[in-house]
């Protein structure tokens, strides 16, 4: 039996939508062999400007849980099989089920006219018997439909109720999995038939709980044609008709990827299958980290013999055929007291007790990682002639997960590294398959040539590489990218290894500190372009860590790590690009103003730097006394998105924050603290720099240069290493690092630093969005310890303010929160209504989205409402219209 992500793509012609679902037509019958991709840009533009429930804290549980899933569902590229057998072949290869079983098998008996509770018996007995009829006690149907998880994100843990519940779910029928999924009940509410209709009813032997970490595939049903995720008309033509517009169609879209989201979290999957079924027809679905590969729709009522193939050759594959990682193991249960023991070593004011603690959660199995590949054979970094060996690390929950199911689906470990006795940090992620990319693993090499002492700004990779499985030479890929020409790339599993495990940076214990590990950062990021000829490309607020000295003095206990460099390229790729996957990257909110509004702007060392800047800015709204914390925290809230999360529909980036830095006004009102304590000079230095350099060297001169294939020549034109003060004639003080370090060093000369309370976040489910390609999902992951990457399950705008800042230190490793990824297009909107009054309340001016541009690109959009009744302007942006050039400085 071959694997299935290594299966080659059979011929068969690709059908690509030229039209959007609003104006497509129908092309007839199928043909076998024809497959359907489904980009979510390629939806019209009313599900596009879909604007969310509310802008003013809506706390409804279920708003927010549907709003998350159709982020899910946009974010999706579907590939469509026209065949049910051809998508078997493809994604499930393997034996038919011999004959003398096939002429016994028997119709499922499915209740289908009285509700989708009358399905679930008739579903789950026509499983069991399949399993029965195959002679297999290896795994087990069971309805799930009552019983959430009670460790998943949303119930005990959660903070939005709104918990996940598959209809049914195959299990494995082992002791461990069975102890989780058994129910305690005689009776249930399911089933659905009135007097007059028999049918399959659930019994107690029906009924599980549903247990994410043993979920081997889940079948959701839907009685109800409007909560259809798909078209289900067997034989239909399968074009982009299928995939309705309808909210409610693509939520069962979005749900589908939220189960599929969720096993992955749980577990180590390289894919996942599930199944869809309206009434009697159902469609297969294999979803990995490129796209979901769905099948045509069949009867399986009428004819069970698709089911019986999927299931026959589920069943004797293995487990790497089924999905799973080989190189990820469940621990024993010695292994597993071995993890938990090593929490003793640590003291619970340390944020390696408190990462250990929630690596150990209920619900997270504790796995062992064999990683093979270069290791460093001391404590240095993994050099380009290390020795090749397999390690192993035992890990559990993460510290930190991507929330979505496209991209990289990054994962950050605390790890405990068996035969050297030691905690160290495990990445895990999908890096983009890209013939001569610059892998993050090739990034540390490179940096790793030079002198440790100066070089002690970068985290240390102790080793690991690209995940092969074991005994193979075949790194792990992803399949649908194989099987049709996707407008996104391909995936290749990674794991990295590194030495230091950090705090996040949120955690700065002031902010004297907070500016010194962003030095350090800046200097780590100065060494690379300078000395390697590598620029980073995602400054953001994942991507600077804290780290602990253990030997530090009492003025310098902790340093800064830039970490993260997936998205770095050299000198040579910036200055002369080949087409890749896209030219704008970088974590959406800290992206510069110039790359916001110019997705085809070159990335420069001035974007990086810029990103530095609203980095701060960005922290000092979440932490610190402004003239809008007395507002309340939905003010603070709806501020940070008009500048840093707002999108118009064509995908560019916030007017005001386009204005507010070429125009060196500061985004952060700092009217309560003087000018003349050092944070507050450092956020109005950094403005100034970064409005001079606009008007020094505009867009449309790198725009230019880029195009003459002059861009080089252009940078190089700098400043000196010490700039006299901003005098006279404009200069590109950007183009180099020095100018930015400076601010920063001086402020950190000074001997005295007023008290400048942190606050405790004053917007804790505000978090960064991440975007490559201008991907709109919230990078958050669901720790709910108080000292770490924190669940950030949904974006809630009640939090209470003014509250003490917490302490304790975070848990993060060496890696980002956030996930920045190729995985298309899901809608933030524009900018949102602000009352902009000092310390005022009182409600928002309804919703609008707004559709600008300005500065020295060349387009020109022009403003609209998404709620087409007009559009009601916030004041500041109104009087910028109007021709006023008041700007708060």
């Amino acid at each position: 039996m071959t694997d299935a992500a290594d299966t080659p793509s059979p011929t068969a012609k690709v059908i690509l939508p030229k039209k959007s679902a609003k104006d497509s037509k129908s092309t007839g019958a199928a043909r076998p062999g024809r497959r359907t991709i489904v980009d979510p840009k390629k939806l019209s533009s009313s599900m596009q400007n879909e604007m969310p429930p509310s802008s003013t804290g809506n706390n409804d549980a279920r708003a927010i849980a549907r709003n998350r899933r159709a982020a899910l569902a946009r974010e999706m590229h579907w590939v469509t099989f026209s065949s049910a057998s051809d998508w078997l072949d493809t994604c499930l290869p393997g034996e038919d089920v011999p004959d003398t079983i096939a002429s016994t098998l028997t119709p499922f008996n499915v209740t289908v006219g009285n509700g989708e509770n009358a399905m679930y018996p008739g579903l789950c007995q026509g499983f069991n018997s399949l399993l029965q009829l195959f002679k297999n006690e290896d795994f087990l149907m069971k309805v799930t439909s009552e019983h959430p998880d009670t460790t998943a994100l949303g119930t005990v843990e959660g903070r939005d109720k709104e918990a996940m519940r598959p209809d049914l779910v195959m299990y494995p029928r082992t002791k461990e999995a069975e102890e989780l999924y058994k129910v305690d009940t005689r009776k249930s509410k399911l089933g659905g038939q009135g007097e007059e209709e028999a049918g399959p009813r659930v019994t107690a032997a029906h009924v599980g709980r549903t247990v994410w970490a043993h979920a081997e595939f889940v079948i959701e049903a839907k009685h109800d044609p409007k909560l259809a995720p798909f078209s289900f008309t067997p034989g239909e033509d399968q074009t982009i008709e299928a995939f309705s517009e309808a909210a409610d169609r693509e939520d069962a879209r979005g749900q589908l990827i939220a189960y599929a989201r969720e096993i992955c979290a749980r577990q180590h999957r390289r894919y996942v299958y599930l199944i869809s079924v309206y009434r009697n027809c159902a469609r297969f679905i294999r979803v990995d980290r490129t796209a979901a590969l769905l099948s045509a729709p069949f009867d399986y009522v009428q004819d069970p013999m698709l089911f019986a193939t999927f299931i026959y050759r589920y069943i004797n594959a293995t487990p790497e055929e089924r999905g799973y990682d080989p190189t990820a193991t469940r621990a024993t249960k010695e292994e597993c007291q071995l993890f938990s023991d090593v929490i003793a070593n640590y003291t619970k004011d340390s944020h390696l007790y408190a990462g250990l603690q929630n690596a150990v959660k209920e619900g997270w199995p504790i796995f062992k990682l064999s990683i093979r590949g270069p290791w460093s054979s001391n404590d240095g970094p993994v050099r380009i002639d290390s020795p090749e060996e397999t390690r192993v690390f035992l890990v559990g929950r993460p510290a930190f997960r991507s929330h979505s199911m496209t991209g990289r689906g990054t994962r950050g470990f605390f790890a405990y590294d068996v035969a050297r006795k030691r905690i160290v940090f495990v990445k895990d992620y999908w890096r983009a398959d890209l013939p001569g990319h610059l892998t993050e693993y090739d990034v540390y090499i490179k940096l790793s040539g030079g002198d440790s002492d100066t070089h002690n700004f970068f985290p240390t990779l102790l080793g690991g590489g690209d995940v092969r499985s074991n005994d193979s030479e075949e790194v792990q890929q992803t399949l649908s990218d194989k099987c049709a020409k996707l407008p996104v790339t391909g995936r290749v599993h990674v794991r990295l290894v590194m030495k230091e495990v950090c705090r996040r940076l949120q955690t700065f214990k002031d902010w004297r500190e907070l500016v010194s590990v962003m030095r350090d950062a800046l200097i780590a990021h100065k060494i690379a372009w300078e000395e390697y000829g590598i620029l980073h490309r995602d400054v953001s607020v994942g991507n600077i860590l804290i780290y602990e000295l253990e030997d530090g003095s009492p003025e310098r206990k902790v340093i800064g790590l830039l970490t993260d460099w997936d998205l770095a390229k050299t000198k040579d790729q910036i200055f002369h690009p080949v087409a890749s996957q896209s030219t704008r990257s970088g974590t959406w909110q800290f992206l510069s103003a110039a790359l916001s509004r110019n997705p085809e702007k070159p990335h420069l060392v001035s974007d990086d730097l810029e990103s530095a800047m609203h980095v701060l800015n960005w922290l000092t709204l979440k932490h610190m006394h402004t003239h809008l914390t007395d507002a309340g925290s939905d003010e603070v809230a709806v501020h940070i998105h008009n500048y840093y999360d707002a999108q118009t529909p064509a995908g560019l980036g916030s007017i005001l924050k386009w204005v507010d830095v070429t125009r060196g006004a500061g985004i952060v009102d700092h009217h309560d603290h003087s000018p003349n304590h050092p944070f507050i000079y450092l956020l109005n230095r950094l403005a100034a720099l970064c409005a001079e350099h606009y008007s020094a060297q505009p867009v449309k001169d790198i725009m230019n240069a880029a195009k003459a294939g002059t861009l080089a020549d252009l940078c190089s034109k700098a400043t000196p290493p010490r700039p006299p003060p901003l005098t006279g004639d404009k200069l590109p003080l950007l183009n180099n690092h020095q100018a930015f370090i400076d601010v920063f060093e001086k402020a950190l000369k000074e001997k005295t630093w007023p008290v400048l309370e942190k606050l405790a976040d004053q917007v804790p489910d505000v978090e960064p969005t991440s975007s490559s390609i201008g991907s709109k999902r919230p990078a958050t992951d669901d720790s709910d310890s108080d000292v770490g990457s924190g669940n950030r399950a949904k974006k809630a705008r009640t939090t209470t303010v003014g509250r003490k800042a917490n302490a304790s230190p975070g848990l993060s490793g060496s890696g980002s929160s956030k996930d920045t990824d190729d995985a298309g297009e899901s809608v933030i909107p524009a900018l949102l209504p602000q009352n902009r009054s000092r310390g005022g309340k009182g409600k928002s001016p309804p919703e609008v989205a707004l559709q600008t541009q300005a500065g020295s690109s060349d387009r020109n959009t022009e403003e609209s409402s998404s709620t087409g009744t007009g559009a009601l302007l916030p004041a500041r942006l109104q009087e910028l219209r109007d021709g006023k050039t008041t700007l708060r400085k």
